[in-house]
């Protein structure tokens, strides 16, 4: 049972690949918005979501609510054992709350694209750890086309003065 936490653009991306793959998946978003074939929890249910899910992919966008979300409370809902993904970003993970429970069995495994500090420092123990697999921030990559595209839209938009695309919403922090 698969958990996503962050249900953008990427986070659907990967939901409906999962599924279409056979694995019962669930997605966490703030607006707890409904996607089609995938079950959505939201903020009031994220305890009965960590509990569902043996298999936890974070791809947060990183705001003032995301910040050490990955922690010993979120590790502590998921069931015995579960593991982790981490594509989201740096400020994310508590790597001490993630040691401790690799440590207490309450995680069996973590597969880190993004880690904090990012880099690791040499000798940090996540370089080391068996449990811990450590991947160098390339769990994405853009596509050239659709990048150059982007960036044609925003030039013409901006010279438009027109709202830009991709734009921060100060609000929501993404």
């Amino acid at each position: 049972r698969i958990g996503i936490l962050g249900m953008g653009r990427i986070g659907q991306r990967v939901a409906h690949s999962l599924a279409a793959l056979g694995f019962p998946v669930a997605g966490f978003s703030r607006s707890g918005t409904p996607i089609d074939g995938i079950e959505i929890y939201g903020p009031e249910q994220r305890a009965a979501f960590l509990a569902r899910t043996d298999l936890l992919i974070c791809l947060l966008p990183l705001t003032d609510d995301t910040k050490g979300i990955l922690c010993a409370e979120l590790f502590a809902g998921l069931p015995q054992g579960a593991l982790l993904v981490h594509a989201g970003r740096e400020r994310h993970i508590v790597m001490d709350d993630l040691r401790a429970a690799l440590d207490s069995g309450q995680l069996a495994a973590a597969a880190l694209d993004v880690t904090n500090p990012e880099p690791l420092p040499h000798g940090h123990w996540a370089w080391s750890d068996p449990r811990v697999i450590v991947t160098p921030h390339i769990a994405s990559n853009t596509d050239a086309a659709e990048g150059a595209a982007h960036v044609v839209a925003v030039i013409e938009a901006g010279r438009a003065g027109k709202p830009l695309p991709g734009a921060l919403d100060p609000v929501t922090g993404y």
